[in-house]
C-alpha cells in the first residue's frame, strides 16, 4: 500500500527524447493521428475530418497545423518534457512547420527528420484501429483504393479536398463509375 501511495506522488522522469508522427496525413480516409512518444509512454490524438472540409486551402492547412500544435503540446506536457533536457525529433512532413516553429521560438530542442521503426509503426496501427472502429473501414491499402467497396467510398467523399485528391489515386474514378 505504501507503495503505491508513493508511486501516486513520484515525480514523473523527464525524457532524453520525443518522437512525433502522424499518420493517416496522406490517406482518403479517416482522420489523421498525431503521436507523440518518449518510446515508453505514449500521447496521442485525431484530427477530426472536420477540419479538413474547410474550403480555403490556406485556411484549411492554418487550421490543420494549429491543431497539430495543440495536440503536440499538450503530449510534451504529459511526458513532461523538458526545454533544455528533452531533444524533440518531430517527422519531416510540412504539417509539422508550424508546430516546430512554435516549439523552437519557446526554446525547445528540436530535430526534425524521418520517423521510423517503434514510433512510426505504432502511429500506423493506431490510424488502422481508428479506420476500423471510428470509421467502419476494415482494409485499408493506402497503396491499393481499387479494392475498397462502396460503403468505404463514401466515407472517401466526405474526405478533405475530394476533388483534387481523386485525381491523383488510383482506383477512384472506377470506383465512381461502377454501376453505371
Amino acid at each position: 500500500m505504501i507503495n503505491f501511495l508513493k508511486s501516486l506522488f513520484r515525480k514523473k522522469q523527464t525524457p532524453k527524447r520525443i518522437e512525433i508522427d502522424d499518420s493517416g496525413s496522406g490517406a482518403l480516409y479517416g482522420g489523421v493521428i498525431i503521436l507523440v512518444t518518449d518510446g515508453k509512454n505514449d500521447f496521442y490524438r485525431e484530427i477530426p475530418l472536420k477540419i479538413f472540409n474547410i474550403k480555403d486551402k490556406k485556411k484549411r492547412s492554418a487550421s490543420v497545423q494549429k491543431n497539430i500544435y495543440k495536440i503536440i503540446r499538450k503530449g510534451i506536457r504529459k511526458l513532461n518534457a523538458k526545454k533544455e533536457a528533452t531533444e524533440i525529433f518531430i517527422c519531416q512532413g510540412n504539417v509539422f512547420d508550424f508546430a516546430e516553429k512554435e516549439l523552437k521560438k519557446q526554446k525547445y530542442i528540436i530535430k526534425r527528420g524521418q520517423i521510423k521503426g517503434r514510433t512510426n509503426d505504432l502511429a500506423e496501427e493506431i490510424f488502422h484501429k481508428l479506420l476500423k472502429e471510428k470509421y467502419n473501414i476494415k482494409t485499408y491499402n493506402h497503396k491499393d483504393y481499387k479494392g475498397e467497396n462502396l460503403r468505404q467510398y463514401a466515407t472517401l467523399k466526405n474526405r478533405r479536398d475530394f476533388k483534387n485528391v481523386k485525381q491523383s489515386a488510383r482506383g477512384v474514378k472506377e470506383i465512381e463509375t461502377f454501376g453505371e
